[in-house]
């Protein structure tokens, strides 16, 4: 994978879908009949389910299902998905994790990262205070089943394609480009980032991507709401696209009611728009940085950006049991992510997702000095001992 940034674009369905959220009450199967649709999946415990289209166009099954007011409060297309960058040079900085031939535990990845980590105002005698329990969740290509360190932790997990959650090889070429597993490793290299500033926070594990990075709406609405109903706080998802994903808009204003925050990268393209679902109102969005406070070159720069955190030569938990070293905005969200679930385990209860945008922003640091091409679009460089206090009002 040409960036470490799981992304879409849009390819073939087998047939044309719609994701729907239905109100309260309603009977999916029912819908289905009445708009002339076969229902294919279901969201346990949330409002949301899949339609195929077979017969007809999708536009019109669109308006018969927003037609049936009782029932339905949105329906849009399912989009799916594959990782468009792999044409990019195989020189690219973010260009695939490598592994390294080191096993090592908390402490290892502290003393690896230490630079990074003091990017971020990482506090060891923070993450090792006590507090209440606190879900993040990881929506991602799931965690490799050789980190058991991390699996220890982790309250629950659901995978899409029906598996056990492995991030592992598969054989699997999605992006039809000749290259198999792209994005293997990727979930737990972002797992391992969260647990290197928050070790004592619990993860929800969500694999909506397969080993090649291909994913689709319905999987992001899937992982959100299984994130809602595990009673995570914080969502990380290192998923992204260059056009809209409406699902992603509208089951995300869902989750905001439920409280929980999605926290998103920026993207990899080096421009000047950061990549949905970062630049959505409904997600934090970050930024990538250079050990010096600087742009990383590939992080993607706008006024959506909310904070900013390192990208470059990380180091974090691999696929194969091992440590892997990669490059990344992926690898910036997580750093936010965790360090947020970090500082609300010191809290007494859950805050609303706009409030810890705002608080994020308010308690980091300003580098535009140091980035002055890029003045007010890259955010502010995230705190963790500043937004703690702020968060829990200590000295």
């Amino acid at each position: 994978m040409t960036l470490s940034l799981l992304a879409f674009a849009a390819v073939a369905l087998p047939e044309p879908q719609l994701i729907v959220q239905l109100k309260p009450g309603a009977d999916p199967a029912a819908v289905a009949a009445r708009a002339k649709v076969v229902l294919r999946d279901v969201t346990p415990n949330a409002p949301f389910a899949l339609y195929g289209v077979t017969s007809g166009t999708a536009d019109a099954a669109q308006l018969r299902l927003m037609a049936d007011t009782t029932s339905v409060l949105w329906a849009e297309d399912n989009v799916e998905a594959q990782n468009p960058e792999t044409t990019a040079s195989r020189t690219s900085p973010t260009y695939k994790g490598s592994s390294l031939s080191v096993i090592g535990d908390h402490d290892t990845l502290v003393a690896r990262n230490t630079n990074s980590l003091a990017q971020v105002g990482y506090s060891p005698a923070l993450a090792a205070s006590t507090g209440r329990t606190v879900k993040l969740a990881i929506l991602d290509s799931g965690l490799s089943r050789k980190q058991t360190g991390l699996w220890s932790k982790v309250v629950a997990s659901y995978d899409v394609t029906g598996g056990n959650a492995d991030d592992a090889p598969a054989g699997i070429d999605s992006s039809r480009n000749g290259i198999a597993d792209e994005a293997v490793g990727h979930g737990t290299m972002v797992a391992g980032i969260v647990d290197t500033v928050a070790p004592q926070v619990k993860l929800v594990i969500a694999k909506i991507a397969d080993s090649d990075g291909r994913s689709n709406g319905w999987s992001i609405v899937r992982g959100m709401a299984f994130a809602v109903t595990n009673g995570a706080e914080i969502a990380n998802l290192s998923l992204g696209s260059v056009q809209s994903i409406a699902a992603f808009n509208d089951v995300s204003e869902w989750a905001e009611t439920k409280g929980l925050l999605v926290v998103a990268p920026s993207g990899n393209g080096g421009t000047d728009r950061s990549w949905y679902p970062a630049r959505s109102s409904h997600a934090l969005c970050v930024g990538g940085l250079n050990p010096d406070d600087t742009k990383a070159c590939f992080s993607n720069w706008d006024s959506a950006l909310d904070s900013s955190a390192p990208a470059v030569g990380l180091t974090s938990q691999w696929w194969d049991g091992g440590l892997g070293k990669w490059s990344g905005t992926s690898f910036a969200a997580p750093f936010v992510a965790g360090g947020l679930a970090d500082c609300l385990r010191r809290t007494s209860s859950r805050r609303s997702p706009g409030y810890l945008v705002d608080v994020v922003k308010s308690t980091g640091r300003n580098v535009d000095r140091l980035n002055s091409k890029y003045k007010g679009k890259m955010g502010t460089v995230v705190n963790i001992m500043s937004l703690n206090r702020k968060l829990t009002g200590s000295p």
